[in-house]
């Protein structure tokens, strides 16, 4: 059982998770979509192969880990950006993912409207008067955060905190390798996108995401950086969206799956190893115009594997 946190009376925090929203205003962000045009992005976008590798990604990983913080958190909020354009059998998918879940809204985001201003009319709409601080923090569909992330946010979303970025920056990549078994890869970044958060206070209507892209953001705001291990996972697969991450592997840096055993049941108990795997199977058989490996793993007799 969870342990409970309660959010301050004065507070407010929110989750956004894109879920495939493409709209005139962010073709840029999709990996080979610039020089296309939107129906041919939103066929790149809505790809059947593409949104079954997501959904299985958004079940087996991210959806476990949001539970896990509503369990610890019940007045947690979760809110799903989603295209109009979403085909019904994949609105469908998602719509039986999350039933019964009270902490979900499905928000649909216009074409015509930037995800920026949604968030801040989800963020800022409607707020009782009692409240004088909103933080905001994204995740995408594809990761997890550890099973303490919303107590430590509960404890830094107050008033003197206004205007501060908060991030977990070290965690892992993990995936397949060459063989199919999982790795694990040890990380540390300063401007990690995975679960970092803006505390904001009323007036200034700002949520992570009007701040812009994760990677400037400490230019735009004060950081406070936490840095327990292994705060976050990023699945790295053969449907991956935006840039292209290339990156060669040192083999000392793969960890095998077995060495962290302990890591996972203690940071991340909600995640089903086996769906994890059947998810990465998936999303690693897309043959889309997007499919490109985002990790290049390299394996030499039985290092890294797992």
């Amino acid at each position: 059982m969870s342990e409970r946190t309660q959010i301050s009376d004065e507070a407010r925090i929110i989750g956004f998770l894109r879920y495939s929203t493409v709209s005139h205003k962010n073709l840029r962000n999709w990996r080979d979509t610039r020089r296309r045009t939107f129906a041919d992005a939103c066929a790149v976008v809505f790809d059947d192969g593409r949104m079954a590798a997501r959904s299985a990604l958004f079940k087996a990983i991210a959806l476990p880990s949001l539970i896990e913080q509503w369990r610890s958190c019940p007045s947690f909020e979760l809110a799903i950006m989603i295209s109009p354009l979403l085909p019904a059998r994949w609105r469908d998918d998602l719509n039986a993912a999350v039933a019964g879940l009270p902490f979900v809204r499905i928000v649909e985001v216009p074409v015509d409207l930037d995800i920026k201003r949604a968030s801040r009319l989800f963020a800022f709409g409607n707020l009782p008067d009692r409240i004088r601080v909103v933080t905001t923090l994204r995740i995408d569909d594809d990761d997890c955060l550890h099973s303490g992330y919303i107590r430590k946010i509960s404890d830094v979303s107050r008033i003197e905190n206004v205007g501060k970025v908060y991030s977990f920056s070290k965690g892992a990549y993990f995936g397949h390798g060459k063989d199919g078994k999982i790795f694990i890869l040890p990380r540390n970044h300063l401007r990690n996108a995975q679960g970092i958060a803006y505390i904001a206070d009323v007036a200034s209507k700002h949520t992570i995401l009007t701040l812009g892209g994760h990677n400037k953001l400490d230019q735009k705001a004060e950081f406070i950086v936490d840095r327990r291990p292994y705060s976050w996972m990023r699945s790295i697969h053969g449907a991956a969206d935006t840039r292209r991450l290339q990156k060669e592997v040192n083999l000392s840096e793969v960890l095998p799956l077995s060495d962290h055993s302990a890591m996972l049941s203690g940071n991340f108990p909600f995640l089903d190893l086996k769906s994890v795997r059947r998810a990465l199977d998936i999303a690693n058989a897309y043959t889309g115009p997007e499919s490109e490996y985002s990790l290049v793993v390299q394996y030499s007799d039985d290092q890294g594997q797992a």
